[in-house]
């Protein structure tokens, strides 16, 4: 038999909708067309499997390297020909060099062989060539094999079982070399790589030392729809590639969402800018394919920056009290019976008011809420330039205070206070110095809530406002909103969120990444609760290991977001994309329940064992321990039966354009030429 199987097919077009004189494509004749014969099956078990190949065999195909997906196929009787007609191949994975029965002898021979290339004087020498049949024998060698499983034909469609039903004792298997279009299915299984129902990752690598490119059309593509609500790590060692993979994961489910019509959301936390900022060790930023696609919200932003939004909120938002106040009462640690006081204080009150009851708290509340921006801008706060808020007070209370004030305060025509940036401080001091005064008017009109919040202002115990001055840095006047629930809207819409955490002191941005994800929970389990759609949001966190260890796992809050993120996000459509340099970092229930792994460089056996748990890794061990190349990985998805090693994408111009097309296109692959 030729070492190369022929047929009238088109080299290196798509494998598996196409037929063969007569013959339909999802059959084991399509896999094995314009494959290379490698060698033929001569010891093998349920689990294994030893193939005996030559020199000549070995260079017809461009070499073997280590870990290279192979198929088994079954001859004939006599043995002379590939039986495919059997409906069944064997998928082999390359593990190393195997001992023929002869070994030694071919060893001595070689040996013998080599020794003429060594002259007495220690100069090069002429080697002595070895008779045909001595070189004929000598080149012969053998290979183990792990018997990955079996594809075969079902119903007309591929399909693949993790093991082999019979074993022969006899040679009835020859193993041959896919081709790359074939190898692109094999590599994409259960995916077509020929059809728009996956998306390109990257492409099949064996080995770091790639001097010839033979692997650059075996295209390796993914069901994005393995990756949406699920848990998916990213291991690797800084440097390898991780920040890359989350940049085609991202673009990848854009292009996913366009196909299917269907919105996804994806929240990026983006702890060194990379996401949202170009840089030329990174190559291109995922906020790059624009502001229609993509939202970035970051701590530095301001009014006169239309493509970044601000990570921080307007403290003066009277519509904004609500999370505010939650922000202050959270950041206000001091153990005091005075700040005690001021954190149950409610400045929020009733939305819509409608009984005489209501009335009266709603302007308690914004009486309250009144004094506490005084506190705010005496602690140095600065309220937008057009600031002014309006109070209903007893007359004659106004009258004392205002009598007592320098400054003037104007009033509505209704006779309300009003009160700006200029007069507020004064008012409220003004009324704590009253406040003997002011009950004998009306002795109730200073309640315990107000009494907490004028002690805050005036100082007269502790610290008082002093205590708010650190926090002056969750507030930008340019704010317009909550930072929040508008994020969550974008990830509603199936907006790209970047939350670029780069910039800033470092507890506070990771206390506003914080807020953002538990608002995320909120809306979600609100909408689980109320037996309405949640949406679907993928989110991306970098450095998993300080989040998602044993301990922090084991101690944390029942209501921390990360691990409930973890461990109920499923539940709520909420995808989880993880990335650390340490699988022993992770949780061991987290790690049970991640349905696909990306793996790149590690570089310490103890990692590589907690990775050999799960799959079989091990197999791979030698490009995991040994390839730092970037973006160099062995990957598993939740479809997938089986690990494949990958050359993942490079994020570059080309790939950035792509998924602007496919996006703009509502993912119609034909108006841009095809992939």
């Amino acid at each position: 038999m030729d070492s190369q199987l022929t047929s009238d097919t088109t080299p290196g077009s798509p494998a598996r909708h196409r037929t063969h004189n007569g013959v339909p494509e999802q059959s084991i004749n399509a896999l094995c067309r314009n494959a290379t014969e490698i060698g033929g099956v001569y010891d093998m078990d349920y689990e294994s499997c030893v193939v005996v190949t030559n020199d000549y065999y070995i260079e017809q195909a461009n070499g073997l390297s280590r870990g290279s997906l192979l198929l088994g196929v079954p001859t004939d009787a006599e043995g002379q020909s590939l039986a495919t007609e059997s409906g069944h191949a064997l998928l082999l994975r390359l593990l190393k060099r195997s001992s023929l029965p002869d070994e030694s002898e071919l060893q001595r021979v070689r040996e013998e062989t080599a020794r003429g290339m060594v002259s007495n004087t220690g100069r090069a020498a002429r080697a002595v060539q070895p008779d045909p049949i001595t070189r004929s024998e000598i080149q012969r060698s053998a290979y183990n094999m792990r018997i990955v499983g079996t594809l075969y034909v079902k119903d007309g469609k591929l399909q693949f079982g993790n093991d082999v039903q019979q074993v022969y004792a006899t040679s009835t298997y020859r193993a041959l070399k896919p081709a790359p279009d074939t190898l692109s299915t094999v590599a994409s299984f259960p995916i077509d790589p020929s059809s728009d129902t996956g998306e390109r990752l990257g492409r099949v690598r064996y080995a770091s030392s790639e001097h010839q490119n033979v692997l650059d059309e075996t295209a390796v593509h993914v069901d994005m729809d393995d990756f949406i609500g699920q848990k998916t790590a990213l291991f690797g060692m800084t440097r390898t590639g991780k920040s890359n993979t989350v940049k085609i994961l991202a673009s990848a489910t854009l292009e996913h969402s366009a196909r299917t019509n269907n919105q996804i959301g994806q929240l990026i936390f983006d702890t060194s800018g990379e996401y949202a900022n170009a840089n030329r060790q990174d190559e291109r930023a995922l906020a790059e394919l624009g502001t229609d696609l993509v939202s970035v919200y970051a701590w530095d932003a301001t009014a006169s920056d239309p493509d970044r939004k601000p990570l921080r909120l307007n403290f003066f938002d009277e519509d904004m009290i609500e999370p505010v106040w939650n922000h202050l009462t959270s950041l206000l640690t001091r153990d005091a019976d005075y700040v005690n006081s001021f954190k149950n204080v409610n400045p929020i009150g009733p939305s819509n008011p409608q009984t005489g009851d209501e009335w009266s708290t709603y302007h308690r509340a914004s009486w309250r809420r009144s004094a506490l921006y005084a506190a705010l801008i005496k602690a140095g706060f600065k309220p937008p330039s057009s600031f002014s808020m309006t109070v209903q007070i007893k007359e004659e209370i106004q009258s004392l205070v205002t009598g007592e004030m320098a400054e003037t305060v104007q009033t509505t025509s209704n006779g309300q206070a009003i009160l700006t940036e200029d007069n507020i401080v004064s008012f409220w001091e003004t009324v704590a110095a009253n406040r003997s005064a002011i009950a004998d008017i009306k002795s109730d009109w200073i309640d315990s809530q107000l009494d907490a919040v004028l002690t805050m202002l005036v100082a007269d115990r502790g610290s008082g406002f002093r205590l708010l001055e650190p926090h002056r840095q969750y507030h930008t006047r340019d704010a317009d909103g909550y930072y929040a629930e508008q994020i969550y809207q974008d990830l509603s819409n199936g907006t790209l969120v970047i939350v670029d955490l780069s910039v800033g002191q470092r507890e506070a941005i990771q206390y506003l990444a914080e807020r953002t994800l538990r608002k995320l929970l909120s809306e979600a389990i609100g909408s689980f609760t109320a037996n309405d759609d949640c949406p679907q949001i993928q989110v991306y966190i970098e450095e998993a290991h300080n989040l998602f260890n044993r301990d922090a796992v084991d101690t944390a809050d029942s209501d921390d977001p990360y691990v409930r993120l973890a461990r109920e996000g499923a539940k709520y459509n909420l995808g989880l994309v993880y990335a650390t340099q340490q699988i022993s970092g992770i949780d061991r229930q987290i790690l049970s329940e991640t349905a696909n792994w990306v793996v790149t460089h590690l570089n310490n056996a103890h990692e590589m064992n907690r990775l050999a748990d799960h799959y079989r890794f091990e197999d791979y061990e030698h490009v995991i321990r040994h390839a730092p190349d970037p973006g160099f990985a062995v990957v598993r998805t939740r479809s997938s039966r089986y690990s494949v090693p990958v050359q993942i994408d490079l994020f570059d111009a080309q790939r950035l354009a792509r998924t602007r097309q496919i996006v703009n296109s509502n993912g119609d692959m034909a108006e841009i030429g095809g992939e």
